[in-house]
Formats: C-alpha cells, sequence, structure tokens
C-alpha cells in the first residue's frame, strides 16, 4: 500500500464558515470540505500520476552484467580497468589456444566431432572480443543511448497517461527481451559442464569412472596429461568455469542493449504519431505540432547511434 503525506490548511470566513483543504503528495488527489452553518460539501479531486520508471531497476540483470565485466560505460577506463581486463581476457585466451591446439594437432586426424566441439570455443571467443571491443571503443555512444533512454523515462512520468502507458508497455518488452537472453546465455554455459558430469556419472555407474573435462582437450605433452590426469581435470575446469562466467557476464553485456533501444525508439515513434493524430482532429494546435517536430529531431539524431547495433549485427552474422 502507499502512503501519501498530506499537508492541511484551514481557512476561516467572517460568517464562521470554514474550507478545509487537504493535499497529496505529487497532487494526486485533493479534498475540499465546505462547512457551513446548515450543510457540509466535500469535493475530491483525483489527479492521475505515473510511477518512475528505473532504467537501473527495469534492466538490473543487464546493468549487473556490465559492472562484473567491467563493460559499463561509467566505468572508468584506466589502470584498474586495463588488469582486469587483461586478467579475465586472458583466461579465456588459454582456453581459446588450447583448444585451437587440439584442433589442429589431434581433432581433424582423429575426432572430427570432437573439433567442432573445441571450433565452437574458439568460435566464441572471437565473437566475445569482438562485442567487448565495441562496448569499449564505442563507450559514449553507448552512454549516450543509455543517458537518453532514462531522460525519456524520467519525461514520462509527466506525460499524459496513455502515453505514459505506451513508454511503459515498451520499456517492459525491453525486459522481455533481457530475461530472453538471460535464459538462453544460461542455457549454453550451462550446455558442457551438464555435459561433463553427466559423462562422469555414467561412467561412474558402469563401474568404468574417468574424469571428462567440460572441454575434451588434447593437452600439449609439456603438461603430461596421461601421468596427471587428475590435475590437468581440475585446471580446465577452473579455467574453463571463469571463461564461462565472462562469457556469460560480456553477453548479457551487449546483446540485449540494441534491441532495448529500438524499442524504446519505436515507443517514441508511436507518441510521436499519437499526437500527430491528436493535431488533426483538433482545429489550431500549432503548440502540439512544434512539440512533435522537436521530438522528432531528437529521434532522428538519436538514429546515428542505433545504426552502430547495426553494423555489429552483421559483423557478429559474418562470424557466426
Amino acid at each position: 500500500m502507499l502512503f501519501k503525506k498530506l499537508s492541511l490548511n484551514f481557512y476561516s470566513s467572517e460568517a464562521d464558515d470554514g474550507i478545509l483543504v487537504l493535499t497529496g503528495s505529487k497532487s494526486d488527489f485533493m479534498l475540499l470540505v465546505h462547512c457551513s452553518s446548515t450543510s457540509i460539501y466535500f469535493v475530491v479531486e483525483m489527479n492521475n500520476f505515473n510511477d518512475a520508471i528505473d532504467f537501473e531497476d527495469l534492466f538490473k540483470v543487464m546493468v549487473i552484467a556490465m559492472r562484473l565485466s567491467w563493460s559499463h560505460p561509467d566505468v572508468p577506463r584506466n589502470l584498474k580497468w586495463l588488469f582486469r581486463f587483461l586478467l579475465y581476457h586472458s583466461i579465456m585466451t588459454i582456453i581459446a589456444c588450447l583448444s585451437a591446439y587440439s584442433i589442429i594437432f589431434h581433432d581433424i586426424k582423429y575426432d572430427i566431432s570432437r573439433a567442432c566441439t573445441n571450433g565452437i570455443a574458439v568460435l566464441i571467443y572471437f565473437v566475445v572480443s569482438f562485442k567487448y571491443g565495441l562496448l569499449v571503443w564505442h563507450q559514449h555512444k553507448f552512454k549516450t543511448i543509455i543517458e537518453q533512454i532514462k531522460h525519456d523515462y524520467k519525461v514520462a512520468v509527466s506525460l499524459p497517461h496513455k502515453e505514459y502507458n505506451v513508454v511503459l508497455l515498451y520499456a517492459q518488452k525491453g525486459r522481455e527481451v533481457t530475461h530472453f537472453w538471460l535464459k538462453c546465455s544460461a542455457a549454453a554455459i550451462l550446455l558442457f559442464p551438464v555435459k561433463s558430469f553427466a559423462l562422469m556419472s555414467y561412467y561412474y555407474i558402469k563401474g568404468d569412472f574417468r574424469y571428462v573435462a567440460p572441454l575434451e582437450l588434447a593437452l600439449p605433452n609439456i603438461f603430461d596429461p596421461e601421468n596427471n590426469e587428475v590435475e590437468c581435470f581440475i585446471a580446465i575446469l577452473i579455467l574453463f568455469s571463469l571463461t564461462e562466467i565472462y562469457v556469460f557476464c560480456v553477453y548479457l553485456s551487449f546483446s540485449p542493449l540494441g534491441p532495448i533501444a529500438i524499442l524504446h525508439a519505436c515507443g517514441q515513434l508511436e507518441i510521436a504519431r499519437m499526437r500527430s493524430l491528436n493535431i488533426f482532429s483538433q482545429c489550431d494546435n500549432r503548440d502540439d505540432a512544434k512539440k512533435i517536430i522537436k521530438s522528432q529531431g531528437v529521434f532522428y539524431s538519436r538514429w546515428r547511434c542505433i545504426r552502430l547495433f547495426r553494423r555489429a549485427k552483421k559483423a557478429i552474422s559474418v562470424l557466426m
């Protein structure tokens, strides 16, 4: 339940009549009580008010992933960021190099299916590196997009309720996109560990237990994988788990951001369409026309930022 803070004012006249005025916060309602010697009148005026739309709360999953991967536009690019980036990315690079070694020197010759599996790890390495590079290189553009969406959400509170509902509708659609990517990314990163533990359980039930790493890699002889099977398994498991967490965060940081911006732009266009129809339904409304023209100018200025997502999508589709 939402409790309102009330302000109380009392006015009295010479005829001993009084008016009691109760107003709620944000002017969402006003209660007038008119008292006279013969009667009492109550007048209640209700004004619709819109709840604030919080970008950080609405897209909490994406924002948390950005901060965990240090790809958020607000994160300063200093030595601390560089150290963390090199640490996270070097772990993923090790897995990619081991996968490439296994493909070239073993899998292609003896096991094509394993070569395809390890090839996916190498491909993910390049895709994630490309996405993270875009987030860093175009940091200011992404920050502009996010700040503009936040500004529009702030302005939406003062819009008419019908227009506010349009903004809220497309914001909720953007949140659904974020949840979709959350489910897809979670399913993707759990695929390899589930396969590993399922095979180990199968071999254990058969009485022939063996260690099965998430990625079945043919390691260089320098690691002596035959005599150090347990150590190699634990090392690969740790490196692969850290890599999956990093990949998971980068995917959630980049992939939903484009659809969120595009859906928000669609909502702004829908509001402009509604205002245009409203103009033609009235005789003279030049002020509304000026607002629409101004909003369209802002929208087309954003299009330069949105084109960035199209380029990224084309580049990723080529890699995939």
